[in-house]
């Protein structure tokens, strides 16, 4: 899957911790209050995302832990009912470095994602036909950065996924109770956070809203 005229987002450092979704305020609180003097850095808004995979490759290399893997997703924005302008989005990780490669595009007409043949058309227009559509995941973000560091941090809530089969988005729609915190910085910061995340009394944890979608809410596959 080629990206031309692409956006590189170079290596950095993605700590990702989950909680209770009754625990937003307190986290909030926590980063506001933490060595680190996080604040809000611009409005909340919808994320939308589907993520693609080739015969459940990327899930696979997941589930066993390998070190080095990427993933492909097409990502819009605020509403998740159709798309306009979207990016293509390739995510690659090895070990605990991830960098994102991303291209824009824009449509002259809107696709409804319950619309099977124009949401079938984007996907072989846009996305490498070896690819096929797994699940889309919706939730609402918030955005913060320290006032010290540019070390920032996103706390990802009322998350849901509605699986694929046969490029049709079914109806029905899986909800994760969990908030995600993530924060993320680039990998010469990464001494300056493990000494000030301390004071955020945090407990790293894997975590993967692709593979949560499917191992929560499994889709019949043959591994």
């Amino acid at each position: 899957m080629a990206l031309k005229n692409k956006n590189i987002v170079e290596d950095r450092f993605e700590r990702k911790y989950t909680f209770n979704h009754n625990d937003i305020n307190i986290i909030v609180n926590n980063l506001f209050t933490s060595h680190l003097l996080f604040r809000f850095d611009h409005p909340k808004r919808d994320i939308n995302s589907i993520y693609f995979d080739n015969n459940f490759n990327n899930l696979i290399d997941n589930l066993e832990g390998i070190s080095d893997r990427e993933k492909y997703r097409l990502r819009w924005y605020n509403n998740s009912s159709k798309i306009k302008d979207f990016y293509i989005e390739k995510k690659i990780k090895k070990n605990f470095l991830s960098k994102k490669i991303r291209q824009k595009y824009s449509l002259n007409n809107e696709v409804l994602i319950n619309n099977v043949q124009d949401l079938s058309k984007l996907f072989y227009e846009y996305i490498d036909s070896k690819y096929e559509p797994i699940v889309s995941v919706h939730y609402e973000r918030l955005y913060l950065i320290s006032s010290i560091y540019n070390i920032r941090a996103t706390i990802d809530y009322n998350i849901y996924s509605r699986k694929f089969i046969s490029n049709n988005l079914l109806k029905e729609k899986f909800f994760n109770k969990n908030i995600v915190l993530e924060i993320k910085y680039k990998k010469e910061l990464d001494e300056i956070f493990r000494k000030e995340v301390k004071s955020l009394n945090l407990r790293f944890s894997k975590s993967s809203k692709y593979v949560n979608s499917i191992v929560e809410n499994p889709i019949s596959i043959s591994l």
